[in-house]
């Protein structure tokens, strides 16, 4: 019974063994050719336009979590830009008081002004500038979050905050 058993598991494994040498029709058995190109790794951009229940001092993805802006909210990202000077080729993102984040501070408060209508201070909203978590390599990716207003009861999306009704001109 044994040299029996023996036997069978013998064949068995040449069979395999030897179906394994063959190829299908249409195959020509280079494993190391026809791959395609992997796809370019890609940073994670936030989108602008969207609001949040919560403002956050560093932009960690596990913390990105967008609504509808017709829904109760504390902040709005109004803008997304890009890093740029100085700044942008550093490893990390710029500290505070630096002249990278001075641009960075710069760019969202031209174009939160410009969504608002009106000087942004003028009215009752906060701006933040959101700096990537990871380090942003080579032109990394700053949010601008805007709380509207700074009572802590209200919701009021800065979006549809007019500079009549936010205390502006």
């Amino acid at each position: 019974m044994r040299r029996w058993l023996t036997a069978v598991a013998g064949g068995a494994a040449v069979t395999l063994a030897l179906a394994g040498c063959g190829a299908p029709a249409g195959v020509d058995r280079n494993l190391t050719d026809d791959w395609p190109a992997p796809v370019a790794a890609q940073q994670f951009v936030p989108a602008a336009d969207v609001c949040h229940h919560s403002s956050q001092q560093v932009g960690f993805l596990t913390g990105y979590n967008p609504m509808t802006c017709a829904e109760s909210h504390r902040v709005e990202t109004m803008y997304v830009g890009t890093l740029t000077g100085p700044g942008a080729e550093r490893g990390t993102p710029p500290p505070p008081g630096s002249e990278g984040m001075r641009a960075a501070q710069a760019g969202c408060d031209k174009e939160v002004s410009k969504a608002v209508g009106a000087d942004w201070r003028s009215g009752r909203l906060g701006l933040t500038v959101v700096l990537p978590s990871a380090p942003p390599g080579p032109a990394g990716h700053a949010g601008t979050a805007v709380t509207s207003p700074r009572s802590p009861a209200s919701t009021t999306p800065p979006s549809t905050c007019a500079p009549a009704a936010c205390g502006g001109r």
